[in-house]
């Protein structure tokens, strides 16, 4: 009855970063069972590794069961504002 897998990386409030091996075997997992697999990547910009945090968007069906989030308050240091604010 599952019908999502979400994941924060880097996540809060610990910053640990999923490596990108990790991601991918999850995008399989989800793909093979059919539900979504949503990836929170608010703090994105707080990367420390070299290179993309994944490959994700690689994949040309991605939108089959890939959700991404994203949140530019946290780049642009406006914690607390949101649109429409």
């Amino acid at each position: 009855r599952t019908k999502a897998i979400t994941l924060v990386s880097p996540n809060n409030p610990g910053g640990v970063e999923y490596p990108p091996e990790l991601l991918a075997a999850f995008a399989d997992l989800a793909r093979r069972h059919g539900i979504a697999l949503i990836v929170d990547e608010t703090y994105r910009d707080f990367h420390t590794q070299d290179g993309p945090p994944h490959g994700l968007f690689a994949d040309p069906d991605w939108d089959d069961t890939f959700i991404h989030l994203y949140s530019f308050s946290k780049a642009y240091r406006l914690t607390g504002h949101r649109v429409g604010a």
